[in-house]
């Protein structure tokens, strides 16, 4: 799971002490701070994290096999 800081609480809370004890989940936090080698942040320039390229980027320590990205924001359920 890719989310960011200031909601880190709220998915602990809600989101994964509901899940079964024996489910692992990663969370990678996204933050704009977060580039790859040789890039940088321009002060002021985005507030937001990057788009899912850049979640992706921020999860990669986690991904050592397929994976798939899900947005959760274009999630409406059933």
């Amino acid at each position: 799971m890719v989310t960011r800081s200031e909601l880190l609480p709220d998915i602990e809370e809600i989101i994964l002490s509901e899940l079964p004890p024996d489910m692992k989940v990663d969370v990678a936090l996204q933050e704009t701070d977060i580039l790859p080698e040789g890039h940088s942040h321009l002060a002021g320039a985005r507030v937001k994290p990057w788009g899912n390229g850049h979640a992706v980027w921020c999860a990669r320590e986690y991904l050592h096999q397929p994976f798939v990205v899900m947005f959760s924001d274009d999630w409406y359920g059933p």
